[in-house]
């Protein structure tokens, strides 16, 4: 019996092998590589195409892998497409600190405004905040920061002219090029924006910037023709508005003859946060890739395809700019990424390119401070509340650690007054109630109310000037997305 069993066993084992070398070998898995990007895109199907134009939502909840950020590109497993992860700037990287079920803070570094550093008037200055910049998009594991904003001030009272660099131009391009350089320096990409001759929040969603061509390529279009010929960013924005009648994700003159065949960018193209109207126009033009991407835009894209309205062709050379943007990625290289980032390093950088960037308008004997002036009132609510960046997607977490300008000036050996600190307290108290009656909002996209401003009475006031040696007074506004200060 035990032979018997044993004839049988390895005959079995023979049969396996024979049937086993008669089977074809498996054909090798095609993966995404930057050498067979034609082939993967071959082997996609209308619908992963058409997926790969359109973003995947905001990534805006606490189930997100990056809550609080702007979003990603789509993926594709089977063909070795991972996501390419983008995050707001331009002065920080904008994601939630918090994230539900874990008890880490993920904070970043709140770096001077865009108009700080244009104020250095230093290249060196940008490249240094752009280098810091993308170490923390790197270091948290995202992939690209949507920024720098480089559109004209052609308004001071714009509400998102703390993103933006300048009135002129060639301060703005050269700026704007050493910051690219820098973010770029760390691998991480880059998303110059808003392009183009957008200069106004409010109705941003309607306004028609027209004007001829000279105004529009010496000023509106020179910034970007600066930067993107000096520092080829991974990717262009296109903006919310129109430019002579047509929205400009739509307008095939900026995305493909100016962007493209006159200063030869090679990178992709996508659209501002649900903007514009027509996403096969919008396809047609050049514009690369749909954010953060809506089902209507994938049916149109789709249908156009199918009835012949958007040639197939047109789509893949979309596809294939958004996979070389893929490639780049720090996701599609692996990078095990740290989760923390140098807070202290890079706060160091934030302190000294925040005093470079300082303006001294008039000097009337007022500074250095006078030997023996050790006694300082300090006037103005935004002495005690003070400004730290402008509202909107760009702004929006909070801080590892803030100087006030009160514990500044104790650092600095002076003496506050405080009873003057008092009184302030209580009027911001006061005010608080007065303005949000239902409890301040954790976030808002438009700025909130701020303070009115608070005056001592006359008999105060003399109390104060002789109590201390000198007074500071701190004036503050604050500005932010969808509308323009009045």
């Amino acid at each position: 019996m035990k032979l018997k069993r044993l004839s049988i066993s390895i005959f079995s084992g023979f049969l396996a092998l024979t049937v086993q070398a008669q089977l074809p070998s498996p054909e090798p898995q095609l993966r995404l590589t930057p050498q067979n990007v034609d082939e993967v895109i071959r082997a996609m199907t209308l619908e992963e195409k058409v997926h790969m134009v359109i973003g995947c939502g905001m990534a805006m909840s606490d189930d997100a892998k990056f809550p609080g950020t702007a979003g990603r590109t789509y993926d594709i497993p089977r063909l070795g497409i991972p996501s390419a992860y983008l995050a707001d700037g331009p002065h920080r990287l904008a994601m939630a600190p918090k994230r539900e079920f874990d008890s880490h803070t993920y904070y970043a570094t709140e770096f001077p405004s865009s108009t700080t550093v244009a104020a250095t008037f230093d290249p060196e200055a940008a490249f240094q905040v752009g280098q810091a910049l993308g170490r923390e998009v790197k270091d948290y594991g995202l992939d690209v920061l949507l920024a720098p904003g480089v559109n004209l001030m052609r308004n001071v009272l714009c509400g998102r002219n703390h993103e933006y660099y300048s009135e002129d131009p060639l301060v703005v391009g050269k700026i704007a090029a050493a910051y690219i350089n820098g973010i770029q320096s760390q691998g991480t990409g880059t998303c110059i924006k808003h392009f183009a001759v957008n200069n106004q929040e409010t109705n941003r969603n309607n306004n028609d910037s027209r004007l001829t061509t000279r105004p529009l390529r010496e000023l509106y279009l020179k910034g970007f023709e600066i930067a993107i010929k000096e520092s080829q960013p991974w990717s262009v924005m296109t903006a919310y508005n129109k430019v002579n009648g047509k929205y400009t994700c739509e307008d095939k003159e900026l995305t493909e003859d100016i962007l493209r065949s006159e200063w030869g960018y090679k990178g992709v193209v996508m659209s501002d946060w649900n903007a514009g109207m027509d996403a096969v126009a919008s396809m047609l033009a050049g514009n690369d890739m749909m954010q953060p991407g809506q089902d209507r835009q994938y049916k149109a894209i789709y249908e156009a395809v199918k009835n012949g309205t958007l040639s197939e062709a047109i789509l893949n050379r979309n596809v294939k700019r958004v996979l070389e943007f893929v490639l780049k990625s720090h996701t599609y290289a692996g990078y095990p990424y740290p989760n923390e980032t140098d807070l202290k390093g890079h706060a160091q950088v934030d302190r000294k390119i925040g005093a470079e960037g300082i303006v001294l308008l008039d000097n009337k004997e007022a500074l250095p401070l006078a030997q023996g002036v050790k006694k300082v009132a300090l006037y103005g609510t935004t002495s005690y509340d003070m400004v730290p960046a402008g509202m909107g997607f760009g702004s929006t977490g909070i801080g590892y650690y803030t100087v006030s300008l009160v514990e500044g000036m104790r650092k600095a050996g002076y003496t506050v007054d405080g009873k003057l600190i008092k009184q302030y307290k209580k009027h911001l108290f006061d005010e608080q109630k007065r303005l949000f009656p239902q409890g301040r909002p954790p976030f808002s996209f438009t700025p909130l109310p701020r303070a009115e401003e608070f005056l001592p009475t006359a008999e105060e006031m003399t109390a104060q000037v002789q109590d201390n040696d000198i007074a500071i007074l701190t004036l503050g506004r604050t500005s932010g997305e969808a509308c323009d200060r009045r």
